[in-house]
């Protein structure tokens, strides 16, 4: 089944349906839909459907429940929540077919290296958010010399090719048996240059100063970069 507009399409492959034209709708089961808008192979990341609405009238479609696979990052499939959407007038940003995890307790070592994350994952393209639940951030954990050196955790992170950004995330960097806390920053690491940064944006939280044992001060500075 294939929807099209000028500037846009998409496909869900091999499925099945009903479909009733006096309430233009298709009551669909089954299918396969790919990343391929998002240049992203059917052998790396593609979803299986189950049951699913389409209103045909309307350029968008959820599914509540998929079995979705990224080959890329995880050797078992992931159940979550899919919803696609076929673009009307052109865009840059590819943000379908977007996939949510049902799980917020995945694992992925080395998403850069020495650069570990724990939560939920979505797939909003190409682009990978990590997202938390309302009772837990998820979680990036960078490490120096094999040990963990700066814990971030946020209710999204935003992890595209050679970034990762998020703009609000509590840090903690560990100095022996002291730290230097923030509650609520801006974050953004750069994976070319190696380079961590997080910074205050005078907006709530980001106002309060960095809380540092290790040195027995509040620092009211800007930003840390490392």
């Amino acid at each position: 089944m294939k929807c099209v507009t000028r500037v846009d399409s998409g496909m869900i492959y091999g499925t099945k349906g009903v479909c009733n034209p006096l309430k233009s709708s298709w009551k669909g089961e089954g299918g396969r839909v790919l990343w391929l808008r998002a240049g992203l192979a059917e052998a790396d990341v593609h979803a299986e459907l189950t049951s699913y609405d389409v209103k045909l009238k309307s350029n968008r479609y959820v599914c509540d429940t998929v079995k979705f696979y990224d080959t890329r990052r995880f050797d078992f499939p992931l159940y979550g929540r899919l919803s696609e959407k076929i673009f009307t007038s052109r865009t840059t940003r590819i943000n379908y077919p977007n996939f949510s995890s049902f799980r917020t307790d995945l694992e992925i070592k080395d998403v850069f290296v020495n650069v570990d994350y724990k939560g939920g994952y979505s797939l909003k393209g190409n682009v990978v958010v990590g997202i938390g639940s309302k009772g837990q951030k998820a979680y990036l954990i960078f490490k120096r010399k094999g040990k963990r050196f700066v814990w971030a955790g946020a209710q999204s992170f935003n992890i595209s090719k050679g970034k990762i950004q998020s703009p609000s995330v509590s840090v903690t960097i560990y100095i022996g048996d002291d730290s230097i806390f923030h509650p609520g920053l801006a974050m953004m690491y750069n994976n070319d240059k190696r380079q961590l940064s997080i910074y205050r944006d005078e907006k709530g939280m980001s106002k309060a100063p960095f809380f540092d044992s290790y040195h027995q001060l509040d620092l009211f500075v800007e930003s840390l970069t490392w």
